[in-house]
């Protein structure tokens, strides 16, 4: 079953029709410590939520995680629904990762977009932060109703920071991965430019920044998107224990 949810109300009154159950309780019982029901409540919403699409993933994501609490950074409200948690934050970070290479992407261009956001949002649930570096033709489109929700949701993991550069229809974003006591930091960009990834918990820059400096900050290990570019990425996300998540 993959259903395409509407916005708000509609995406879940839709969840409603297909789970039988009433969300609205769960509404209710969010303003009380968790309980039994509650915690059931979102067992089944997620269960049922699988079988979305990753509009809809996140749009149930979304509608749980404002009632349960932030699932990046867990906290006692999601003890006992600790599998559920981990798959909340990482289809909010699936869609983030999705809109980075559809909606940011210059608007000529379509290089790869698709295989690129494929690959990774396969990694969305090892992701701990992100940094998004925007060009100033490119931060208007921030402020569309759908990014503007992704970005509420991802409050507390995605800090944005501007890009200079001729055009100003670049965008790149750092990200920071983690696996247990492993850890890696990316850097990807929306259109041409080689990933580049380093060992740890490495800090984006800070202020504003030129393409050329990223690209010097970014890492040792570079690789373009060219031949089987997808193999040649997941040599040093496995080397340092990196692997996809079940999103």
């Amino acid at each position: 079953m993959v259903l395409a949810l509407g916005d708000g109300i509609a995406g879940i009154a839709q969840l409603d029709m297909a789970l039988d159950v009433d969300l609205r309780t769960l509404n209710k019982l969010a303003v009380s410590p968790v309980s039994s029901a509650l915690r059931e409540a979102v067992r089944t919403a997620v269960a049922a939520a699988q079988g979305f699409d990753t509009a809809g993933k996140r749009e149930i994501a979304a509608y749980i995680a404002k009632r349960i609490g932030d699932p990046f950074r867990g906290g006692v409200r999601w003890e006992h629904i600790e599998e559920e948690r981990v798959l909340v934050r990482t289809w909010l970070a699936a869609r983030f990762l999705r809109a980075f290479f559809d909606q940011l992407r210059p608007a000529e261009a379509s290089y790869q977009w698709q295989e690129r956001a494929d690959f990774w949002t396969d990694y969305a649930g090892r992701v701990t932060a992100m940094v998004l570096f925007v060009g100033d033709d490119i931060r208007p489109r921030l402020q569309t109703r759908e990014m503007l929700g992704m970005l509420s949701d991802l409050k507390s993991v995605v800090a944005i920071a501007p890009l200079q550069g001729k055009g100003g229809d670049g965008a790149a974003l750092w990200m920071v991965f983690q696996d247990g006591g492993a850890s890696l930091t990316a850097l990807e960009w929306n259109a041409n430019g080689a990933m580049q990834c380093s060992p740890g918990l490495n800090k984006a820059p800070s202020g504003r920044q030129s393409p050329k400096a990223l690209r010097e900050a970014g890492g040792a290990w570079r690789e373009t998107h060219q031949g089987d570019w997808q193999a040649k990425f997941r040599v040093p996300l496995s080397y340092y224990k990196i692997y996809p998540t079940r999103n």
